[in-house]
């Protein structure tokens, strides 16, 4: 296999990114949290949506987010 930037065990043709990049596909610089299961994924997927939707009528009709209700 060809000279790779980092030892990335998924890597399977470098593309010597800057190093930015590499700290983001590394995970440096950010929180270490759990992945999430398919299921977990989809129910967050969902749920964004609805919640997307919510705000976008709210808008088009002309009433306050849920935030700015007293």
């Amino acid at each position: 296999m060809a000279e790779k930037k980092h030892p990335c065990p998924d890597c399977q043709f470098c593309q010597w990114c800057s190093d930015i990049r590499c700290s983001a596909c590394l995970g440096r610089g950010r929180s270490c949290r759990k992945k999430l299961s398919m299921a977990e994924q989809i129910e967050l997927y969902e749920k964004t949506n609805r919640e997307f939707a919510e705000k976008k009528k709210q808008r088009a009709t002309g009433q306050p987010s849920h935030c700015c209700k007293k």
